[in-house]
């Protein structure tokens, strides 16, 4: 992903947070379900698919959506 979308200085911060984002929330259900089977080690994931450690560090469900104020 990070590949796909390298941070650069014209690259739309917002547009680029929110793939992470979204990115960490795919790599979370996807260790959800291998827990489920009985495959509790995500450091193969990581390493096999070359997760980015700012994708990692996204990893989790996504936060609720505020209210505009």
């Amino acid at each position: 992903m990070c590949r796909a979308c390298p941070r650069t200085a014209n690259s739309d911060r917002q547009i680029r947070d929110g793939l992470v984002e979204q990115a960490g929330y795919a790599l979370w259900l996807f260790v959800v379900q291998r827990e489920a089977c009985g495959l509790n080690k995500i450091d193969h994931v990581i390493k096999l698919y070359g997760v980015p450690n700012e994708v990692l560090a996204r990893m989790g469900p996504l936060p609720k959506a505020r209210p505009p104020a």
